[in-house]
């Protein structure tokens, strides 16, 4: 199959270095093996199977340093409020999707949708979750503290 990419690719790379820093716009799959050519018709496809190459085309090379950046940033600033492990299994997500992505349309496929609701799940989780209860828990101890002792206080007696 990866033969097959390389067939796609050249076409791709081709489109890239004509318009290298600001690509050509999205959709642009389309117009590079339209519909019903033998190359599309040999691969069954349009799509690059490499989003590397798809962003270069679609966004640029500016597009893509800029999604690139992006990514690397919300990692670093969200695994941060992880506990150590959590935020090396973090990276290492991230780290076999950007591996992934140079071999398939990562995303632009439902399955990323999801990964990035996992992946958003688990950095709120840093923000509001365990990685945050030892600051909450000190800063609310006085609230249990306080309504604890009111409870255990007796009504005092009665001087008359």
């Amino acid at each position: 199959m990866l033969s097959h990419h390389l067939l796609i690719w050249s076409v791709y790379e081709a489109a890239v270095l004509r318009s290298p820093w600001l690509g050509w716009g999205l959709g642009t799959d389309k117009v590079l093996v339209p519909v019903g050519t033998l190359l599309w018709r040999l691969l069954g496809t349009n799509a690059a199977h490499d989003e590397y190459l798809r962003i270069a085309v679609e966004g640029g090379t500016l597009g893509l340093a800029l999604l690139i950046l992006l990514f690397i940033l919300w990692l670093r600033h969200s695994a941060r409020r992880l506990p150590r492990p959590e935020a090396w299994v973090m990276r290492l997500v991230f780290l076999a999707f950007a591996l992934h992505a140079a071999t398939d349309n990562t995303l632009i496929a439902t399955t990323a949708s999801l990964m990035f609701a996992w992946v958003s799940a688990v950095f709120a989780r840093g923000w509001t979750g365990e990685a945050c209860l030892p600051q909450a828990k000190d800063k609310y101890d006085h609230i249990t503290h306080h309504s604890d002792r009111s409870a255990d206080r007796s009504p005092s007696p009665d001087p008359a």
